[in-house]
């Protein structure tokens, strides 16, 4: 008898043993392991008008401002984002956003804005910070785990349980942090049928700073994130905003959204002026030293900016002139594709011949030279 009461024992504690494990792995009902932190960029799924939320901690803000390179965001997965809301499931939209400045609090991170100067002038960017804080610590402590058990996700079941996104940040104003932002923060996964984007969809990312107390305020897009149609997204850092990533912008610094590069010359053409020429891409900078090495013999530097690969040289000359009146020079040694010269000619008794240098290329002559007044040296053109 005794025996078998503790094979009985033993038994049912196995059984139960079991059932914990079982419910472990299936995350139902149990808190998440999402640990958040100010700083931290969030992305939220959710199904409009109280469906499900899906929220990822994508790690802190400095990874986002000071990406130089394409980001893949693993914690971001579509079998979670199915496994809490669905995969045909209508009108999902997906937010991100986060605090920019932990310790000032008067800057944020957030996709979509701000894209105006009146966006941000009617932005309560503190209150803002104190919703995101607010909305973050209300997912580690009442989020619940996602079906993948994921410790960087949490899921909310209900649009409208506490500390869910809806209940937290856009009960007022969709998409509109605690209608503290003018912009949604938002974009749409699937329409009100349920299928979704059928293509990648690219989202601008901005910093944005107000401090009404000190006035400081600025705003700028700083990259972008790529939504996939499965709910995945990745980031780049993207400082001219045109949806090219900077580390294979040919056109970093300008907003073109072409870039190509047809003569190889590692420029798109919005920063090529010869664009079917790979040895010139811009007009040279000014050449600012010429020096004599003897009475006949000259030479000079290149220009910090060549704009191509093969700049030729002009040498102009002016005789002296009369007091007061600047000279005028002509074209003396055109196309020289060395960066020295000579003139063995003599000045008459009593005169001086005055040199200057420029670059050019198949965009264009350089300047030869800036006057004190900072005007361009007039100069005629050679041949």
């Amino acid at each position: 008898m005794k025996t078998h009461r503790a094979r009985g024992s033993w038994t049912r504690l196995s059984v139960m043993l079991t059932a914990l494990v079982a419910t472990a792995a299936s995350g139902v009902g149990l808190a998440s392991a999402l640990t958040y932190t100010g700083g931290d960029v969030l992305y939220v799924a959710y199904q409009y008008p109280n469906g499900a939320d899906y929220i990822v901690d994508l790690g802190t803000r400095t990874t986002f401002v000071n990406a130089t390179t394409t980001i893949t965001l693993p914690d971001v997965t579509a079998s979670d984002l199915n496994g809490v809301i669905g995969a045909a499931a209508p009108n999902i939209f997906v937010g991100l956003f986060g605090v920019l400045n932990p310790t000032t609090r008067d800057g944020i991170v957030a996709a979509n804005g701000a894209a105006s100067d009146f966006d941000m002038s009617t932005a309560n960017v503190i209150g803002a910070v104190n919703q995101i804080d607010s909305f973050g610590s209300g997912v580690q402590t009442q989020g619940l785990a996602v079906p993948s058990a994921n410790p960087r996700a949490a899921k909310f079941t209900s649009g409208g349980s506490p500390g869910s996104y809806q209940s937290t940040l856009d009960a007022v104003k969709s998409g509109s942090l605690g209608n503290n932002v003018q912009w949604s923060v938002e974009t749409q996964l699937s329409d009100a049928g349920g299928a979704r984007n059928p293509q990648p969809v690219f989202i601008p990312f901005f910093s944005t700073i107000r401090n009404t107390f000190t006035g400081v305020q600025s705003r700028a897009v700083i990259g972008f994130f790529t939504l996939n149609p499965n709910g995945t997204v990745t980031y780049s850092p993207d400082a001219d905003g045109d949806f090219i990533s900077d580390d294979v912008d040919k056109c970093p610094g300008v907003f073109n959204t072409d870039n190509s590069d047809a003569d190889g010359d590692g420029r798109a053409p919005a920063c090529d002026c010869d664009p079917l020429n790979g040895t010139a891409w811009a007009i040279p900078s000014e050449i600012v030293s010429l020096t004599f090495s003897n009475a006949s013999s000259y030479s000079w530097t290149a220009p910090a900016t060549p704009g191509g690969t093969v700049p030729a040289y002009d040498v102009l000359r002016a005789p002296q002139p009369s007091s007061g009146v600047a000279p005028s020079y002509a074209c003396f040694q055109p196309n020289l594709g060395v960066l020295n010269s000579g003139d063995g000619t003599n000045p008459p008794v009593g005169q001086t011949f005055f040199y200057l240098t420029r670059a050019g290329n198949s965009c264009g002559e350089g300047v030869a030279g800036t006057r004190s007044n900072g005007q361009p040296v007039s100069t005629p053109p050679c041949p």
